[in-house]
């Protein structure tokens, strides 16, 4: 469950004039960009308070180019890679994204044009290709709604902190803070987000931790989860094996 989010782009990280998205993307690269993040997965112990579930990495790539109905579009891939049982378990969504979407409120999930996932338990773990952007087809999209979306209800500026990082070493980090809230029908889902930035990291963001609870008519339904991302590695020779079709 990766929950992340933030908005704002810190003018002092993220130069002005570079294409801006939500969540993971504060700018957009150049095409081939990639960055990898060690995730922790937090959720409720036995004896109360919260206890690492799950660990593994989070990969967001630039993995290609495309011009649909006069848009230039952008493929961007996330790969999701985390043990299971004894066992390395990956799955991935690759989605074309108009550039001019991939910007701060623009719900770029929203404005897929075309997408592709493959997960081991579902169609043989083949890639399959989604050509519906709502229902139940979309549910790999949908899964990212905590991850784009449009402006959170509060934002708060956070001073800037130091973070250590495995390749670029001790880096000054200004951030933000948002909440955001979800409603379907009768759930409620509740997100608070803390994104640490710098114009260093490939797509702007060093950091990413967000706490998220569920509910439904007021009662929790699924209890406070933490997700906490942090940049390990990228490079500018990321490729898919996903089809681009």
């Amino acid at each position: 469950m990766q929950r992340l989010v933030c908005i704002f782009v810190i003018a002092v990280c993220c130069p002005a004039n570079a294409t801006r998205a939500d969540g993971l993307i504060h700018k957009l690269p150049a095409d081939g960009s990639w960055a990898r993040y060690d995730l922790q997965w937090h959720g409720p112990a036995p004896t109360g308070g919260l206890a690492v579930l799950r660990t593994g990495t989070l990969t967001v790539s630039s993995v290609g180019r495309s011009v649909v109905d006069g848009d230039q579009c952008r493929w961007i891939e996330i790969r999701n890679a985390s043990e299971r049982d004894g066992q390395e378990v990956v799955s991935a969504l690759k989605m074309l994204i108009p550039e001019k979407y991939l910007l701060s409120g623009m719900n770029p999930p929203g404005r897929v044009v075309k997408a592709w996932s493959r997960h081991p338990a579902v169609n043989g773990g083949a890639p399959q290709e989604i050509t519906e952007f709502t229902g139940e087809h979309a549910r790999p999209i949908r899964a990212l709604s905590d991850m784009f979306f449009g402006m959170p209800a509060e934002v708060r500026m956070l001073d800037e902190e130091s973070i250590e990082t495995t390749k670029l070493g001790k880096l000054n980090c200004p951030g933000v803070a948002a909440r955001h809230i979800l409603t379907r029908g009768n759930l409620e889902s509740t997100f608070d987000y803390e994104v640490r930035l710098h114009d260093k990291a490939p797509f702007g963001v060093v950091m990413l931790s967000s706490a998220s609870i569920h509910k439904e008519g007021g009662v929790t339904r699924i209890p406070a989860y933490l997700t906490v991302l942090r940049l390990s590695d990228f490079g500018i020779d990321a490729q898919s094996d996903l089809p681009d079709k």
